[in-house]
């Protein structure tokens, strides 16, 4: 069992937004145009606790990128160079050989 001071109480909704001091949503851009970014897509929609707007995606795959986009009413960048100024986050979905 866990000691007292270690028990955090529940926090609401209402509280989250109280300290948010973003005036902005989290601008976010998905690196990647496949299962992953369709996943990660979704899980951004909607988020009660934070601000968020998936603002775009880039691929090296164009025909994936721009289906992407499209579906998901989003802009389609050409290059990660492209998305960076745009974006607060990036959300890296391509697969774990392109890591290096």
């Amino acid at each position: 069992m866990l000691p007292t001071a270690l028990l955090i109480p529940p926090v609401t909704t209402m509280e989250v937004k109280r300290f948010n001091m973003m005036d902005q949503p989290i601008r976010i851009g998905i690196v990647g145009s496949r299962s992953a970014a369709e996943f990660h897509f979704e899980a951004y929609q909607p988020s009660v606790t934070v601000d968020v707007e998936v603002v775009g995606v880039t691929s090296t795959t164009e025909e994936h990128r721009e289906k992407f986009a499209k579906e998901q009413g989003i802009i389609a960048f050409s290059s990660l160079d492209e998305t960076l100024p745009e974006v607060d986050v990036i959300d890296n979905c391509t697969p774990g050989t392109m890591f290096k």
